[in-house]
């Protein structure tokens, strides 16, 4: 192996090394508590050294935040293509989503609260947008199932596709939220997953064709 491949291999075992230990922390503490020196400690590196990875905390924060959609994009992305109806598809994978964060409630919870309480002014702002850039993938899971359902005839070729899609994230996450923010999650597994189904089931019947 040439040397330059040797140290591009090296910073990339140091990268990932850093974002583990990052996402140790925020998950244990929260984005707002979470300092560039605590990471740099865990690492057991230099603060300087950690800024030759990463601009900022905002930067790592989006990249453990953007690999954590990116596990979830892979373990969904057949739904879609399933030969099964539309309806079964949604259903399909609301329960992956749901079961998703409730396997790791904390992720959910910094996800949301970073998109809530970012500086959008700040100059890390653009971390926000490819955040946001990344979350449509996910997105459009749920755009290609209700495509799909229109195309078929399952769905009514009259809905208002963006209102729909808004309806259904609002659902999931709306649920999700009440729960993880409010309830003890531990005790409600099967009710969230029961809540959720019946409200996609209102929806689901709402606008089938």
């Amino acid at each position: 192996m040439a040397v330059s491949a040797r140290r591009r291999k090296a910073r990339e075992i140091k990268r990932g090394a850093i974002i583990k230990a990052a996402r140790s922390l925020f998950l244990a503490k929260g984005f707002s508590d979470v300092t560039v020196d605590a990471i740099a400690k865990k690492v057991d590196i230099s603060k300087g050294a950690f800024y030759l990875h990463f601009k900022s905390k905002d930067e790592i924060y989006v990249s453990v935040l953007s690999s954590e959609i990116e596990r979830f994009c892979r373990t969904t992305s057949e739904i879609q293509l399933s030969p099964d109806s539309a309806k079964s598809a949604m259903k399909e994978l609301a329960a992956a989503y749901v079961d998703f964060f409730l396997d790791e409630p904390e992720i959910f919870r910094i996800f949301i609260s970073f998109m809530l309480f970012i500086d959008k002014k700040s100059k890390h702002h653009e971390q926000l947008y490819k955040l946001v850039e990344q979350a449509r993938r996910a997105i459009k899971l749920v755009e290609d199932i209700i495509d799909k359902g229109i195309a078929s005839g399952e769905f009514s070729s009259s809905l208002d596709r963006q209102l729909l899609l808004n309806a259904i994230w609002g659902l999931l996450n709306g649920i999700i939220n009440l729960y993880i923010f409010v309830a003890r999650r531990d005790e409600h597994r099967e009710k969230i997953k029961k809540t959720v189904s019946c409200g996609l089931d209102a929806i689901l019947a709402g606008i089938s064709a």
